[in-house]
């Protein structure tokens, strides 16, 4: 009886220490990462704000809350924020549920995708995802061995900037789906034949603005027509048939040349000739 009050004494102890020592590590690893989340500095960029990231050096992580393998990486690339001041460097994510437009901006196709940026060069990290690979692919300058995304293909360029906005606008299409559908119980059908509707409507209105365009920049030109001045086609004069050069000389050929009269000589050789002739006649019988 006694040996059994002493062994249940101290199997109470035991439990009460153990229960005492999980609650103390429990409140350790609370507070520690309470400190992480406080010092991590992961900046969230979205479609409003995204322009900052044209400055400085940045390492971007595209996500989504739904993602597994998002969720996985988290915690590596929270502590990997905490790398930013030893590295001269800023760390971002985007939540790509929340900012299509950045997906369709930067041609995101799996989640999740990380980017380095430098000075407007955009560059898509391919290596491990591991905090020490993060860190040395930009301690040690491997983003150099990669070339960066073309101009044509650069989130800034002019193609994207049209990719992010069919990405808002097929989003907020979805968006008013949804609540056509959910709110206000409309049949899905009906939704369907809104859209085509405006998609036609939209058509036309574009091929309208087309249409005005094209005239402006190239009218087109009206006919010129010949001026009537009240004659008949009989009354009006016929128009002298046109030969060309080569023609009138080949005619002038073949023309028979008239015998020259030598009184009528154009040189006028022959009349000169003849008084001569009577001049010195005179002077003879003189």
């Amino acid at each position: 009886m006694y040996f059994s009050r002493i062994f249940t004494t101290r199997r109470l102890v035991c439990k009460k220490i153990y229960t005492m020592e999980v609650g103390r590590v429990c409140a350790l690893a609370f507070v520690a990462c309470l400190i992480l989340l406080i010092d991590a500095k992961v900046i969230q960029v979205t479609d409003e704000n995204w322009g900052v990231i044209e400055e400085g050096e940045w390492m971007l992580k595209f996500y989504a809350p739904w993602c597994p393998a998002c969720k996985a990486i988290a915690p590596v690339w929270t502590e990997f924020s905490l790398e930013d001041k030893n590295l001269g460097i800023q760390v971002g994510e985007i939540d790509v549920s929340a900012s299509p437009g950045l997906s369709g901006r930067f041609l995101v196709t799996s989640l999740p995708t990380f980017y380095h940026v430098r000075n407007g060069e955009f560059r898509v990290y391919t290596g491990s995802r591991n905090k020490e690979d993060f860190v040395g692919y930009i301690a040690h300058k491997r983003y150099t061995e990669l070339e960066p995304v073309s101009s044509w293909k650069a989130p800034n360029s002019i193609i994207m900037s049209a990719v992010s906005l069919v990405f808002q606008l097929s989003m907020k299409v979805r968006h008013f789906h949804l609540v056509m559908t959910t709110e206000y119980g409309f049949p899905a059908w009906s939704v369907y034949g809104f859209f085509a509707l405006c998609t036609v409507a939209m058509g036309l209105i574009l091929g309208m603005i087309l249409v005005f365009i094209t005239d402006y920049i190239c009218p087109t030109r009206q006919p010129t027509r010949p001026v009537e001045d009240g004659r008949s086609s009989e009354d009006k004069p016929e128009e002298a048939p046109i030969t060309s050069e080569k023609e009138e000389e080949e005619e002038t050929q073949d023309e028979p040349t008239p015998p020259v009269d030598e009184t009528t000589d154009q040189s006028g050789h022959t009349l000169l000739r003849k008084r001569k002739t009577e001049t010195d006649t005179a002077n003879d019988e003189n």
